[in-house]
């Protein structure tokens, strides 16, 4: 859970703030890559009090392992998505990639 100080829209807007982050990368590198066939993976990760992403893996592959490669560099392309709200959030985010 996060920080008790902070509260649930701080933290909503911060999250969403990540979630837009990683998709602009995401639509830059999907552009260059052939994925063949479709399928979801999700990227589950932690983000650190200065603002990266580490621990970031996959929770769950998607079948296609040119997807799966494409989501693991989106983790490690995006750099710093900013401080969490509080200064820390203490538990594992999990965003899923979808290509159809």
């Amino acid at each position: 859970s996060a920080n008790s100080t902070v509260s649930p829209t701080v933290l909503n807007q911060y999250l969403a703030q990540v979630q837009a982050k990683l998709d602009r990368v995401w639509q830059k590198l999907q552009a260059s890559v052939d994925l063949g066939f479709g399928g979801e993976a999700w990227l589950s990760f932690r983000i650190s009090s200065n603002g990266t992403l580490v621990s970031a893996k996959l929770s769950r592959r998607s079948g296609n392992p040119a997807l799966d490669e494409l989501v693991l560099r989106v983790s490690r392309n995006v750099g710093n998505v900013g401080r969490p709200p509080g200064g820390k959030l203490n538990s594992d985010l999990q965003i899923p990639f979808k290509v159809n």
